[in-house]
C-alpha cells in the first residue's frame, strides 16, 4: 500500500509542535479533496468552505500562502489520490485566547483513494449531535462528536447522526439525501452538521441538471422508514446508495440515485465506479 505523504508549511515532515493551536485546541479547519489526473475537480468549493471556516474561527490566513503551500505539496504527490488540506491557527502561548499575531500552519497530506462500497448500510447512533450554530456547517478540527459516535458502530456499518431533537443531520462522514415520492430532502444544517462540498455540488449543479426537486428541510428520524430511496455523499466517494438502515428498513431499488450517479460520473470522471 502506498504510504501517506505529508508537507507542513511547504516542507516534507510528519512532526507538528505541541504548541500548535490546532493540536492543543482543535483551532483550525480542514478539507478532504479528491485528486484526479493532477486536478482537484471541486477545489473552488473546497476553498469557499475553508475560507468561511477560517473567518468563523478568527484565523487570519493569506489565501495566497495557503494556495502556494498546497501547490508546493501537490507537485510532489501522485496525480491521483485523496488530499487533506489543514489550516490551523499556528503556534501560540498557553491559553485559549488567540495571540495578536500568529502565523497559520498549513498541512498538505496525501493518501491513496480508499475502496468505495457500491452500497452501504446505516446504523442509527445513540449519540446525538449538540446544537452549535457558530460551528455548524464548517469543517473544524474538533471531530469528537464523530469519534464518540463511531465507537458505537458495528463492522462496516456507516453511522447515522441525529440532533438533540431526533432530527436527521448527516452520516458519520457523509451528508444524506432522502426521497419521499417525487421530492428529495436533505437536512438543514443551521445548528449542527457539516455542509459538505459534494452536498453543495449536488444542490447547485446536479439536481437542477436532472430536474429532480430537492429541498433543505427538517427531517424527523420517524420519517426514515417512509423514504423511497436514500443516499449518502461526500467529496471522496461521490454518491453511495443506502441499502438499509439496520433494524429499520431496506431498499432494493435506487432509480433516481442511479441517475444522479451517472450525471456525476459524466461531469466528474473521478467518481466513475
Amino acid at each position: 500500500m502506498a504510504q501517506p505523504l505529508i508537507f507542513i508549511n511547504g516542507a516534507a515532515s510528519d512532526c507538528l509542535t505541541s504548541l500548535d493551536r490546532g493540536l492543543s485546541y482543535g483551532h483550525g479547519v480542514f478539507e478532504t479533496m479528491r485528486r484526479y489526473d493532477g486536478q482537484i475537480p471541486l477545489l473552488a468549493l473546497h476553498f469557499e468552505r475553508l475560507t468561511m471556516g477560517l473567518e468563523r474561527l478568527g484565523i487570519h490566513a493569506s489565501t495566497d500562502t495557503i494556495v502556494d503551500r498546497l501547490d508546493s505539496g501537490l507537485m510532489q504527490m501522485p496525480a491521483n489520490g485523496v488530499v487533506k488540506l489543514t489550516v490551523t491557527a499556528g503556534v501560540g502561548p498557553r491559553g485559549y485566547r488567540s495571540p495578536p499575531v500568529a502565523s497559520p500552519t498549513v498541512i498538505v497530506h496525501w493518501n491513496p483513494v480508499p475502496d468505495v462500497p457500491a452500497i452501504c448500510t446505516l446504523q442509527q447512533c445513540r449519540y446525538r449531535l449538540p446544537a452549535n450554530p457558530v460551528l455548524a456547517g464548517i469543517k473544524h478540527l474538533n471531530r469528537l462528536d464523530q469519534v464518540v459516535a463511531a465507537m458505537e458502530l458495528e463492522g462496516e456499518l456507516q453511522g447515522l447522526l441525529l440532533d438533540q431533537n431526533g432530527n436527521v443531520v448527516e452520516a458519520l462522514s457523509h451528508n444524506i439525501f432522502l426521497r419521499f415520492k417525487n421530492d428529495w430532502l436533505t437536512p438543514r444544517l443551521e445548528h449542527c452538521g457539516v455542509a459538505g462540498v459534494m452536498r453543495r455540488y449536488l444542490l447547485d449543479s446536479l439536481y437542477p441538471a436532472t430536474g429532480f426537486s430537492v429541498t433543505e428541510a427538517l427531517i424527523p428520524a420517524a420519517r426514515l422508514a417512509e423514504a423511497d430511496e436514500i443516499f449518502i455523499c461526500n467529496a471522496v466517494s461521490g454518491v453511495t446508495p443506502v441499502a438499509a438502515i439496520a433494524g429499520l428498513q431496506t431498499w432494493s431499488e435506487h432509480p433516481q440515485t442511479v441517475v444522479l450517479q451517472h450525471r456525476l460520473e459524466e461531469n466528474l470522471p473521478c467518481f466513475v465506479a
